[in-house]
């Protein structure tokens, strides 16, 4: 096959890959895992735009910064300090070119450069191994990387990074070759640009410059456009960094710029166990460790035989592959603590040194003429793509499931059309909000489109603190009000003088004159019809609709009976009915009221998940669930419970309304005075 169809056939591959992987979420708002970094980089496009292109003021939609203070110190201006934007800044043209704003453009952008950083590994791997099979084969197994797979056309800066870092390596290797200058200033290029936008990507840039000055020192010679370029790499990095700490000192940051090693050997141990046990088929797949795994072995068993010649290309990948991986330990020990909760950082460090291992251990494999045992190879190595691509898919599938916990799906969900809702209450664009609860800072303000202060944690100081700041409306979302609002802070109801309900969020002002108000007129339930109620108080009880009824007599809120969950009980009190009045007009509002106590700390509230499920022809199509640690703060005391749920309109005459709890964590508490209504 000539060269030109060589590098037709891998763009093929790598456009069909990433075609099939990806187009059902290409317009996709950023949700599902690491929402809340994809949103922030999506912020920062928008402020671009917002901000009439301006490289030097990168700003997201919050006010309030993470860095310093944790969200408690308010300022004018939304600038953040940030690695290098370039990319971002890219999108925000292309948006202003459009005109439109939409996640597509950003999604897009990220998985065409991803489509380069894949192309120039093909051109990596055939020049390292003079195989084109095994040069897309290694892209293969790039590209079906779940980790891969899943940010290729996200939000963050990993891909773009990682694909320039792999075109900076790809023309120092051609330098190696044929030592012209023009690849050596080429590869540093794009390797400074990789590190300016995510520092992790230093680690490629230190790891050639080392290996060069090494060689120079052997060489006794260093050359005139080598001193130049990497020394203009460096300029460029550290005024970079000086103006970033410039920025964080002036605005603040909603972006992490410290260390966080483990503090112990003990707690080092216990945090590679989670991450182990969370990411490991994250990273990559069976078929992927088997695959490294099958090359590894065979590669050895070559080395054994000495059944192959290294040229300078491959001694040089070796070297490389070596001081990048140890400087991915380096990073990883001084970062250790942030790996269970970011996959993401794999793409930064030891993703492309792997995958340099993997084409080394590729160069050593024996090669035959034996036509039969290359047919059989090229047909293995075909069952392996289609494996590895299917396992890819699932991935994408899997990582994209909504968990009933999921605050970070429930949030977008109810903040999705709130710009055309705030409009609507004659909002200006230019309103500040103020949204407390909002779980992922800039996503409520972004489909807001608006600009604003977060409460994060709803602790009664952190809302009372933020409702003193100049905030021309507050928004809270109704689902989560009475757990984690009223809750610990029920004097907001006095505070704030509703203007706007659209039944997800809910608009208010700040009310100066600080009258008092019911919870039930506050929440609109006085003009609201009940359809329909139900109450089980363990007393004399008996209804089909009602079931896991255990009651005890040790204890009780009212009457002389109380119900009781034990921590051998999976499920506790259910309600299950598909006679709900009138369900089928209109979207319900289910408001589920009751008593709970738990005796001793013996039993933490903890795990105890108060669900709600409407099922639809067999097929779910509410599934709610909150946790009860979120609402019961006290021990040996009742505490009552009222919380609200939305319910969807029901289309077909086979359907079910169900609530009931379920004792995850395996607690004791007991219950009493359960009621609904349903409005």
């Amino acid at each position: 096959m000539k060269v030109k169809q060589q590098k037709i056939t891998a763009v093929v591959v790598i456009v069909l890959l990433g075609f099939i992987l990806q187009k059902n979420y290409i317009n996709e708002f950023p949700s599902h895992i690491h929402a809340w970094a994809q949103s922030d980089r999506y912020a920062i496009a928008k402020g671009f735009v917002n901000n009439g292109l301006n490289l030097s003021k990168p700003e997201t939609f919050v006010l309030n910064h993470q860095f310093p203070g944790g969200f408690k110190m308010t300022s004018k201006e939304s600038i953040t300090s940030v690695d290098f934007p370039i990319h971002e800044y890219i999108v925000a043209a292309f948006m202003k070119t459009f005109g439109s704003t939409s996640p597509w453009l950003f999604r897009t952008y990220t998985l065409l450069y991803s489509f380069l950083g894949l192309f120039f590994l093909f051109k990596l791997a055939k020049l390292l191994t003079g195989s084109f099979k095994k040069a897309i084969f290694v892209v293969v197994i790039a590209a079906t990387s779940p980790v891969f797979v899943y940010y290729q056309n996200g939000f963050l800066p990993t891909i773009p990074s990682l694909s320039n870092a792999i075109i900076g390596l790809y023309f120092y290797f051609n330098f190696s070759k044929n030592r012209q200058a023009k690849y050596f200033i080429i590869a540093i290029l794009f390797l400074t640009v990789a590190a300016l936008n995510r520092t992790t990507f230093l680690i490629p840039l230190i790891a050639v410059v080392s290996i060069e000055f090494v060689l120079a020192l052997k060489r006794k010679s260093i050359k005139k456009y080598q001193i130049v370029s990497v020394s203009l790499s460096m300029i460029c990095i550290v005024g970079y960094v000086l103006y970033n700490n410039y920025l964080r000192a002036l605005h603040g940051s909603m972006f992490l710029n410290y260390l966080m090693p483990a503090c112990s050997f003990d707690e080092a141990v216990d945090i590679l166990t989670i991450v182990k046990e969370k990411w490991t088929y994250a990273y990559f797949s069976t078929t992927h460790y088997f695959v490294f795994t099958g090359v590894v072995l065979l590669a050895l068993v070559s080395f054994l035989r000495k059944n192959f010649v290294l040229d300078r290309s491959n001694s040089l990948s070796l070297a490389l592959s070596l001081v990048m991986f140890v400087g991915c330990l380096s990073f990883g020990i001084l970062m250790l603590k942030q790996y269970p909760a970011h996959d993401y950082y794999f793409l930064d460090t030891f993703y492309l040194p792997l995958l340099l291992i993997f084409t080394f251990g590729l160069t050593l494999l024996p090669k035959t003429t034996v036509q039969w045992v290359q047919g059989i190879k090229t047909a293995l190595v075909v069952v392996i793509s289609i494996v590895l691509f299917m396992a890819a898919f699932e991935s994408q599938t899997n990582r994209r499931k909504i968990a009933s916990w999921n605050r970070t799906s429930s949030t977008i969900h109810n903040f999705t059309n709130s710009e055309e809702f705030l409009n609507s209450l004659n909002i200006s664009s230019d309103a500040q909000i103020l949204v407390i609860d909002a779980y992922a800072p800039n996503i409520p303000l972004l489909l807001m489109n608006r600009k604003g202060n977060v409460v994060m944690t709803t602790y009664r100081e952190n809302i009372i603190k933020a409702l003193t700041w100049d905030n021309d409306y507050i928004v809270i979302q109704n689902e989560f009000f009475l757990s984690d609002i009223y809750s610990v802070f029920p004097e907001f109801i006095d505070q704030v003088t509703i203007i706007g309900n659209n039944g997800y969020i809910t608009v208010c002002t700040k009310n100066e004159a600080d009258i008092p108000q019911n919870l039930n007129t506050f929440l609109g339930f006085d003009h609201r019809t009940i359809i329909t109620s139900g109450e089980f108080t363990f007393e004399n009880d008996s209804s089909t609709l009602w079931s896991n009824t255990q009651r005890t007599d040790k204890t009780h809120h009212n009457g002389k009976h109380a119900g009781m969950l034990t921590s051998n009980m999976e499920f506790g009190l259910t309600f299950k009915s598909n006679e709900v009045p009138r369900i089928r007009e209109e979207r319900r509002l289910l408001n589920i009221q009751g008593y709970f106590k738990r005796d001793t700390e013996k039993f933490p509230v903890t795990d105890i998940e108060l669900v709600v499920v409407v099922n639809q022809d067999s097929k779910p199509i509410l599934y709610k669930s909150l946790n009860l640690q979120h609402v019961l703060k006290l021990t040996g005391t009742w505490e009552k419970v009222d919380l609200n749920f939305e319910l969807p309109i029901v289309t077909s005459d086979e359907y079910e309304l169900a609530f009931y709890l379920w004792n995850t964590g395996k607690t004791e508490i007991y219950l009493d005075d359960i009621k609904f209504n349903i409005y």
